[in-house]
């Protein structure tokens, strides 16, 4: 049974590198998507009473989408390999595509749950919550990472990519405190552990 699992799941692997041109295309379609659909949303008023709906959805999936972008280099580093190989090579594949979804999603978070409502009530855009605030500065250091997500950036700034990426090793752990102040779920047990073993996996990996 175990060996025919490893078959399949190494068969999907195999298909997905064989379409990844196509499934990339497919993330920028839904980037594009995205984008269009977030500015659009402000202007149309039979959104509007679905934002702060639209905002917890699109922190869920920015916060998940996040955890799978860490999970490869923690794979990695705890040297695992069987069953889970597969899994880390088609996450590693779409790294960057999934650190941009992470971003935007990010972005239609604070849009829809914070900026938009505000700006329609003319309240103030900098007055925090102590969740906000932890929220906000993972928001900023995330910028970026997004900008710098592409191949240009990756060749031209050389050691100093890896460097300015290892800010997501600090993100988690505002994310798990902005989670924590805000409302406490399993959500923020996860981050918890996603962070943990990302910094217990960078301990060891530097002993070694």
């Amino acid at each position: 049974m175990l060996r025919k699992l490893l078959f399949l799941v190494s068969e999907v692997q195999k298909l997905i590198v064989k379409n990844q041109l196509f499934i990339r295309r497919c993330f920028y379609f839904l980037f594009i998507t995205l984008i269009v659909f977030f500015l659009f949303s402000y202007q149309i008023r039979a959104i509007r009473p679905w934002w702060s709906n639209f905002g917890r959805k699109a922190a869920d999936l920015s916060l998940i989408v996040f955890w799978l972008t860490l999970l490869p280099g923690i794979m990695r580093r705890f040297q695992v390999t069987n069953f889970f190989l597969p899994l880390r090579t088609i996450l590693m594949l779409f790294r960057k595509e999934l650190g941009i979804l992470t971003y935007l999603l990010a972005l239609t978070h604070y849009g829809w749950s914070r900026v938009f409502p505000i700006l329609l009530t003319r309240g103030d855009l900098l007055s925090f919550s102590l969740f906000e605030i932890f929220g906000v500065t993972a928001f900023a250091l995330a910028t970026p990472l997004f900008l710098t997500s592409n191949d240009w950036s990756f060749k031209k700034m050389g050691k100093l990519w890896k460097k300015l990426h290892n800010l997501s090793y600090i993100i988690i752990w505002l994310l798990f405190i902005h989670i924590v102040l805000r409302n406490p779920d399993i959500k923020a047990l996860i981050t918890l552990v996603i962070a943990l073993l990302e910094w217990s996996s960078l301990f060891i990996a530097k002993r070694n």
